[in-house]
């Protein structure tokens, strides 16, 4: 194990009281349950290239004429490919800390296996932590979802060069809405990145040649056709995903690195606040560092409206099924909410993230005396705690929801 994530893994043990010493057993757990997700992580990537290397064969299927449509070809080929890149791109913009399609289903079947290979809760709990938690959760399944088309589209590339280099067939277009000028109009957009790399691409004679009317396909024609439907697989596909796969893994390791600091650098600070004295003209003054108590209560379901603050997890189901729930991740939900000060609310804030300047604002001008806030998590409570204390927060009012 790295240094780095050796002493956030001690740090995260102190923090959650799970264990205050890093045993060689814990170590041994935790690199265990690390183990157990990289190789998931290789199965499910082997699983998608294998799809895609049975894909193509199908996609290729051709009738007694050996006639392939072009571009119904290039549809399964891509179509799916780019359904969910937009799907991705979508939630990345509404809900950029949200993997898409999670439902809490990650942590169950972690538990599960964890129990099957007899893997310490807490070490997997400490793994999930330091890895796939609040905003790493994106990040890690974008790297994992991208990680699986690239696999299943090298597969398909790889399955369908070997099919084009060991059958000889027609490329053919036929249409009944669109016109020829369409069908070239198309041709060419498409054609214009590969044109750019130095790929023959075809031409209008080429794409007259290809009607299905034609009986006579020259061997010329269907080699540009089958280089460029290649080649728009590489470009549009591989490269694309590829492209993705590598943001998302700076993304993910950039956000981990903050992670690992944070969780480090607030190991002495998590019990700790410090009161600096009011009076600074007295020769006196000093600074004062005084243990701050850390015992809330349970939180309990009330009849309330709850909104979720800095939220990167599914709605807890006793609200979603019995509270109206609203959520807070953006300014201008924010704004909204200082400007109405709404009474009977119920402020839940995902201590999994720490806070920051930024949160502790929207705090101290949302703050009323009546409000009740609850934390979800198992983080970064204290500093939550800390933060909502020196804005003038009872620590009656705060209150620790018990994460299911």
């Amino acid at each position: 194990m790295k240094e780095n994530e050796k002493q956030a893994f001690i740090s995260h043990l102190q923090q959650t009281s799970s264990s205050s010493t890093f045993s060689s057993d814990i170590d041994t757990h935790y690199l265990k349950a690390k183990s157990l997700v990289r190789s998931t992580q290789v199965g499910a990537f082997l699983i998608a290239f294998l799809f895609g290397i049975l894909a193509a064969p199908v996609a290729f299927q051709t009738n007694a004429t050996q006639q392939i449509n072009i571009f119904w070809l290039l549809v399964i080929l891509l179509g799916a490919h780019f359904f969910s890149l937009l799907l991705w791109c979508v939630s990345l913009i509404t809900k950029p800390y949200r993997l898409p399609g999670d439902s809490g289903w990650l942590t169950p079947v972690m538990v599960r296996f964890s129990q099957w290979l007899k893997i310490s809760p807490v070490a997997m709990e400490g793994f999930q932590s330091l890895h796939i938690s609040g905003k790493l959760k994106h990040w890690w399944g974008a790297r994992l979802i991208h990680g699986c088309w690239l696999a299943y589209l090298i597969g398909g590339f790889l399955s369908a060069t070997l099919f084009l280099m060991t059958h000889h067939v027609q490329f053919i277009w036929q249409t009944t809405l669109l016109t020829i000028e369409d069908f070239t109009s198309l041709t060419h957009v498409l054609s214009v990145i590969p044109s750019w790399l130095g790929v023959a691409v075809p031409s209008l004679q080429d794409i007259q040649l290809s009607q299905i009317s034609t009986l006579v396909q020259p061997d010329d024609t269907r080699k540009i056709w089958a280089t460029w439907l290649l080649s728009s697989l590489v470009i549009y596909g591989i490269a694309v995903r590829g492209i993705c796969l590598v943001v998302s893994q700076v993304a993910y390791q950039h956000q981990r690195k903050r992670l690992w600091f944070t969780i480090k650098s607030s190991t002495v600070t998590s019990t700790r606040s410090t009161i600096i004295d009011a009076d600074n003209t007295s020769s006196d003054n000093h600074t004062k560092i005084t243990e701050q108590p850390f015992s809330l209560r349970t939180a309990e379901l009330k009849d309330a409206t709850y909104y979720l603050f800095e939220w990167s997890h599914e709605i807890p189901s006793e609200l979603a099924q019995n509270r109206p729930v609203n959520m807070l991740n953006d300014a201008e939900s924010q704004r909204r909410f200082i400007a109405e000060h709404p009474n009977n609310a119920i402020l839940m804030i995902d201590s999994n993230s720490s806070p920051d300047r930024g949160s502790a604002r929207f705090l101290k001008h949302s703050h009323t005396s009546d409000m009740e806030y609850y934390l979800y998590g198992n983080v970064f409570n204290q500093e939550w705690v800390n933060t909502l204390r020196s804005l003038g927060v009872e620590q009656q009012n705060i209150a620790l929801w018990e994460v299911k």
